[in-house]
């Protein structure tokens, strides 16, 4: 069964592709012919060790070595040089396909321009496009290759944390028109916020307010004693109250479901280790009954300290969330290569 990626390329109109995209120069041959006897020494020399992610086909159906598909891009759009905002447009224009098998490396690999007019592809695309765009604003960024836990490569945000910026800025925009509605200068006009049910929900509760007990009986009595009521009557009173309150909640008798109470605390001790432990599993993302932890294929992106980015070490950026991580998240499971436009490193370990 053929992928969407693959009909994709199917449909596509060969003859309007630039030249090199069908045709080898000679430098590329001599390239292949290597990277044909350095998987054949592989094979060899580790013999469990799967196919590598190499020289997969292009969109002109031939054999391209990857580190030629990365082409470094300095766009006019300067939004563009900053590393968070450009992940957030590879996120935004490019609609993410998870791999139709999820254990195997794809059998293509689109050009970064291909990529953005068909405005959809798998993480291997995303991320080629995203160090494209990355290198060409001089950071020194990396396709990173290898496994990741089924949260990502189905790109799950269930367990996402909404952004501190996000919610700062919704309370200061619904904080504005609260403001405007107290003081009677909120926009009435048709489709408003003012209008919006959601605000006018929100303003009701902001506007209600909690009230105390003791605060209130202590109202109360000085109202009664201001109207003439002895301190003798008023204290008759408080123990009528008192009595009328122990009949209503009538106080447990000694010893009296303590052993239910003790029992309930212990199951419940034993418990929360465990309910703990799978909300955090839950939180990093991985799924620890996922019948292919550990075999899903996925590639992202590493973005290694340098001029422009000042950190002391580097970070991993999820192409198609557009996410930051840091390098020792538990979403990441495994590494196999590691490649840019110049060079191509395989993990021995």
């Amino acid at each position: 069964m053929s992928s969407q990626k693959q009909l994709r390329i199917e449909a596509l109109d060969v003859s309007s592709l630039p030249p090199s995209y069908s045709t080898l120069s000679v430098k590329e041959e001599v390239i292949l012919e290597y990277i044909q006897h350095f998987e054949s020494f592989l094979s060899t020399a580790h013999v469990d060790r799967r196919k590598l992610f190499i020289a997969p086909l292009n969109e002109g159906d031939l054999p391209r070595f990857v580190c030629t598909t990365i082409r470094p891009t300095l766009t006019p759009h300067k939004e563009l040089y900053n590393v968070d905002t450009c992940a957030r447009f590879v996120s935004d224009a490019v609609s993410y396909e998870p791999l139709q098998d999820p254990t195997n490396m794809p059998d293509y690999l689109v050009a970064p321009a291909t990529c953005l007019e068909f405005q959809a592809g798998d993480s291997f695309d995303m991320s080629v496009l995203l160090v494209s765009l990355l290198a060409g604003a001089g950071y020194d960024a990396y396709v990173v290759v290898g496994y990741a836990a089924q949260t990502l490569t189905t790109k799950d945000r269930t367990h996402d944390t909404v952004p501190q910026s996000y919610v700062d800025r919704w309370h200061a925009k619904l904080d504005s028109v609260c403001a405007a509605d107290y003081l009677g200068c909120g926009t009435k006009g048709e489709g408003s916020l003012a209008d919006n049910e959601k605000v006018a929900k929100y303003l009701s509760r902001r506007k209600e307010t909690k009230k105390s007990k003791y605060l209130t009986d202590k109202r109360l009595r000085k109202k009664r004693l201001a109207a003439g009521m002895t301190d003798k009557a008023l204290e008759a009173e408080i123990i009528e109250d008192v009595k009328a309150d122990r009949l209503a909640n009538p106080p447990k008798a000694e010893g009296e479901g303590e052993g239910e109470a003790s029992e309930g605390e212990e199951v419940q001790a034993e418990a929360e280790p465990e309910a703990e432990a799978e909300e955090e599993a839950k939180l990093s993302g991985i799924d620890a009954e996922d019948p292919l932890l550990g075999r899903r294929v996925h590639a992202w992106v590493y973005v290694a300290p340098g001029r422009k980015n000042p950190e002391k070490t580097g970070f991993f950026i999820d192409a198609p969330s557009g996410k930051r991580y840091e390098l020792d998240s538990p979403v990441f499971l495994g590494l196999e290569a590691v490649f840019c436009q110049s060079n191509y490193w395989v993990n021995l370990q």
